[in-house]
């Protein structure tokens, strides 16, 4: 693929009414905004679209959550959690030590259980994701970014750039994390990494492309997806049963499990950028959001 040739880009971000990180919504947020870079950078056509709706609130096609289903999911999640760190050779003592605290954890919300709205917000997130990808790939777009609301870039051209060299390389990947959520010591997927050889980067970014011999995420806070493997990743999402409801993390982890079994995805598939470029406020100090949000 030639320097010169364009490549759309759609940008799709999930939000909902009375989000802190409202900010993010207006055309002067993330998504707005590198979608704005894109075309000035003159890197092809660009689509934003911002999803705001509770999907599951309002259409109700799916069965409304039982006070049993909180258990469920609480239980799922503990489960699918155990599989992963089992899948990426991470089930070492200190996982083990984690899990167990969750598991005493799930044990107490057996008795103060949380309300079925929580099962009802995961439903809405994921519902709202998968409407995002479905109209991305609706729009036709080579490329597909998800964001979540709380995404925060500080250098958006670089942002740009970073995407279109990934774009332009010869061989490129099924999917690349984004985000700086956790680091890669935290996630303890080392093992699997190593430097992808074949890009040279164009911005002056201390930034490293890894690729790994196992598909893994660090959140779905911001998540880069080629349009091929993006339609082999939905129809398989929607193929997995709807309760007991995962928040869309896991149950995105188990469709990755599964194409990576099936040989859909192969090694050196899934590739990150060390830094992330892209950081999770939700899991940033209070004094850093709010320096975020009056810049904004």
């Amino acid at each position: 693929m030639s320097s010169e040739s364009p490549q759309s880009l759609f940008v799709g971000v999930v939000s909902h009414e009375g989000s802190r990180f409202s900010f993010n919504q207006s055309p002067h947020g993330l998504g707005g905004a590198l979608g704005n870079v894109w075309q000035d950078l003159g890197f092809g056509r660009s689509t934003v679209q911002v999803n705001t709706k509770n999907l599951w609130s309002t259409q109700n096609v799916i069965r409304s959550p039982q006070r049993h289903d909180v258990q469920a999911t609480l239980r799922a999640e503990l489960q699918q959690e155990k599989h992963w760190a089992q899948f990426l050779g991470t089930l070492n003592q200190r996982t083990r030590a984690r899990l167990l605290l969750r598991r005493l954890s799930q044990i107490y919300k057996r008795v103060n259980s949380p309300s079925t709205d929580l099962v009802t917000r995961l439903l809405n997130i994921e519902l709202s994701h998968l409407d995002l990808i479905k109209n991305a790939l609706e729009y036709g777009s080579d490329w597909v970014l998800i964001l979540e609301d709380d995404a925060h870039c500080a250098d958006i051209q670089d942002l740009a750039r970073s995407i279109r060299v990934i774009q332009l390389t010869s061989d490129p990947p099924a999917f690349v994390n984004l985000t700086q959520s956790h680091s890669l010591g935290a996630l303890g997927i080392e093992h699997l990494l190593s430097p992808v050889s074949q890009l040279g980067w164009e911005t002056p970014t201390t930034q490293t492309v890894l690729s790994a011999k196992k598909p893994f995420t660090n959140t779905v806070c911001a998540i880069l997806y080629q349009r091929e493997f993006l339609q082999a990743l939905v129809t398989t999402l929607e193929s997995l049963p709807v309760y007991p409801v995962l928040p869309i993390d896991w149950k995105l982890n188990v469709a990755l499990m599964q194409l990576f079994n099936s040989g859909v995805i192969k090694e050196n598939d899934c590739w990150t950028l060390d830094p992330g470029p892209i950081v999770q406020l939700s899991m940033q100090p209070v004094s850093y959001v709010k320096e975020v949000q009056g810049n904004s």
